[in-house]
């Protein structure tokens, strides 16, 4: 925790003692020759991912071309669309169970509306498109002020990852029409404002500080900074093995790297559970927030030549199979399960996941795709405002071979290290 604290503290100061000229970064960090090892495009969606959509749709391939006719009619997507928040005192206000709930869920949107737009623009050029997402990015970083009460941290962390993913496209995206000033203004926004908030991780459920940790890769990315992007690497490995129980952890989880967070009285621990989450037995829906993600933040990584995907090869295989089982229409909860008792929420995510681990780690996860053909796929506006934005439009189809999905590799003072058998070994997680 110290370190994540001087990493903030470090580049908050820098921001304050440094102000940025419009036309440069809005902290004073030493990128040097490092920042150029950074891909762009590069938060979740590569622009080698982008040209494949775009040919993947003027083919009418399925399942992509679906799913973007659907992104074209969501209401999020509409050009008609403006921002809604923040409130007129700068301060939004977010309280346990979004009560209160200050401009939290009107940012929730902007956020939602801000990626799909702006990822409309990367695909048909229409700079309508573009326009719109960056007014509302420009919106937050005038008027917000500060965040407030005890969802402030989680909150904070939603918008990061949001606002990271689609000013990402807009900054590296030739044509957008963002300008530098404007660009240098929404970094300090999210370096003043919302890094305090996220960088030390966080005590509670899991969900909390994996939606933190994605919105950090996405902010590294983002503004060239490869520390924050090597401390984002190191809270992802810390977190997951404690989050996704796997059978080779023995007869108890791996012990959370911050806080006390149960397992919901789940009490059995064994193959019968092989893939089971800490929040499983809370409900789904926040599981499948956590897992999201997780997965997107490994995406993202994947895309900037680190592949934490097949560090934990076997967690997210076993997570995305067991979790997709309950998922199914009709499944039955056994005793072993939350003693008999899940809470179930249906949420549009998984594709990214099943991507990685069966299309380019050839795991193959059947009881995913079944899962992803049934339920997923046939939603009609497939996002949750928070993490999962139309993720079959983005990873619904199989890079082809020419496509380069494999990503390029980082020079080595770029890679952060990986634990030894950071998928068996219970003490290096304690």
């Amino acid at each position: 925790a110290m370190v994540a604290l001087v990493l903030a503290a470090a580049l908050l100061l820098s921001v304050l003692a440094h102000p940025a000229p419009a036309s440069a970064h809005p902290h004073a960090i030493d990128f040097s020759a490092r920042a150029r090892a950074f891909q762009h495009p590069g938060v979740v969606v590569s622009g080698t991912r982008i040209t494949t959509i775009k040919q993947l749709i003027a083919n009418k391939s399925e399942p992509v071309f679906t799913a973007y006719q659907r992104a074209l009619a969501s209401p999020y997507a509409s050009l008609s669309y403006t921002p809604r928040g923040p409130p007129a005192s700068g301060v939004i206000n977010c309280g346990s169970h979004s009560h209160p709930d200050g401009g939290c869920s009107d940012e929730d949107s902007d956020g939602a509306a801000a990626v799909l737009q702006a990822m409309l623009f990367a695909i048909t050029g229409r700079h309508d498109y573009a326009a719109n997402a960056i007014k509302i990015l420009n919106t937050y970083a005038a008027k917000l002020t500060r965040y407030n009460n005890s969802n402030a941290p989680l909150q904070a962390a939603w918008s990061t990852l949001k606002w990271a993913r689609a000013a990402e496209i807009l900054k590296f995206t030739s044509g957008s029409g963002w300008t530098s000033s404007e660009i240098a203004a929404f970094e300090r926004m999210l370096y003043h404002i919302h890094l305090p908030l996220i960088s030390e991780g966080s005590p509670a459920n899991g969900n909390w500080e994996l939606s933190m940790i994605e919105g950090m890769f996405g902010l590294a990315v983002l503004s060239e900074n490869a520390t924050l992007f090597a401390h984002a690497t190191s809270l992802w490995r810390q977190r997951i093995p404690a989050y996704i129980y796997i059978t080779s952890d023995g007869p108890k989880p791996v012990p959370p790297p911050r806080g006390t967070p149960t397992w919901y009285n789940q009490s059995v621990f064994n193959a019968s559970v092989n893939g089971i989450s800490q929040e499983t037995c809370r409900d789904l829906g926040h599981t499948q927030m956590g897992l999201a993600s997780a997965i997107n933040a490994a995406e993202t990584a994947y895309v900037q030549g680190v592949d934490l995907f097949s560090e934990m090869r076997t967690r997210f295989a076993a997570t995305l199979e067991f979790h997709s089982r309950l998922l199914l229409p009709g499944a039955r909860i056994p005793e072993y399960i939350c003693h008999g008792n899940v809470t179930l929420a249906v949420a549009p995510t998984f594709e990214i996941g099943y991507n990685a681990i069966n299309n380019r780690l050839q795991m193959p996860l059947p009881t995913t795709l079944q899962h992803l053909l049934v339920t997923v796929r046939p939603l009609p506006d497939p996002l949750d405002r928070f993490m999962m934005i139309y993720e079959t439009l983005t990873h619904g189809a199989k890079m082809p071979a020419r496509a380069g999905e494999e990503p390029p590799r980082l020079p080595p003072q770029m890679v952060p290290r990986a634990p030894h058998q950071v998928e068996s070994n219970r003490m290096l997680q304690q």
